[in-house]
């Protein structure tokens, strides 16, 4: 599967959040995605998802124009937001049926490390690093072929950020992925490819001296 999305532009009011992004990804990449807080990674991937609309841009899945705008049921590209939706008030052996219903897939959640240790638990009752896992596992085993995480690491411990690493490795052997998260050395460590916003504009990033020189880091 390759996506390549050309010239986005959305505007807030009188402010340009995205001018002419452009990107290109297929399965097998990591794409890390970095920027500050307001730099518009989370309404670009929005966009992408379909849960915004751009104000213009060209989407292509395959060399196939498409528009992803409200098109969630064709199971294209999944995103997994920073606060992600799952109902709370599930236990977690429920919650994965629900979401992930092939048995043999769903033995792999069961399974997975780290989520056998809470599947009798309420997902309310769970740490937010667990939701987090929770989230990253469950998306990870859906069947698009292009994912998208927001702050996959986020408020979880070293070893479920080990954890994540590997199942984000192995999603990108039957997956395009797009990583968004501050904990940037962890991102950089997965990444095959990556790209910071930064006044409307996306570029491309080598490595922590980029990321330096673009004042994203000190």
């Amino acid at each position: 599967m390759k996506l390549v999305a050309v010239n986005i532009r959305k505007q807030f009011a009188d402010k340009p959040v995205l001018d002419k992004v452009s990107l290109q990804l297929e399965t097998g990449e990591i794409l890390g995605l970095f920027g500050r807080n307001g730099s518009g990674k989370s309404t670009l991937m929005k966009i992408l998802f379909g849960s915004m609309k751009a104000d213009s841009g060209e989407f292509y899945l395959d060399q196939r124009s498409f528009e992803p705008f409200g098109k969630f049921q064709q199971q294209q590209i999944a995103y997994l937001p920073q606060q992600n939706m799952y109902p709370r008030f599930l236990k977690v052996r429920d919650l994965i049926p629900m979401t992930i219903p092939e048995g043999e897939i769903q033995d792999k959640v069961f399974y997975s490390p780290g989520i056998d240790e809470y599947t009798s638990k309420w997902v309310h009752s769970l740490s937010e690093g667990q939701r987090t896992h929770l989230g990253v596992v469950l998306s990870c085993y859906l069947p698009h072929p292009v994912l998208m995480l927001d702050e996959p690491f986020s408020m979880t411990d070293p070893k479920t950020i080990e954890r994540i690493k590997e199942i984000i490795i192995e999603t990108s052997k039957s997956k395009a992925l797009i990583l968004s998260d501050h904990y940037y050395k962890d991102v950089l460590e997965v990444s095959s490819k990556n790209s910071l916003l930064k006044e409307g504009q996306l570029f491309n990033i080598s490595g922590p001296e980029a990321l330096k020189s673009h004042e994203y880091t000190r």
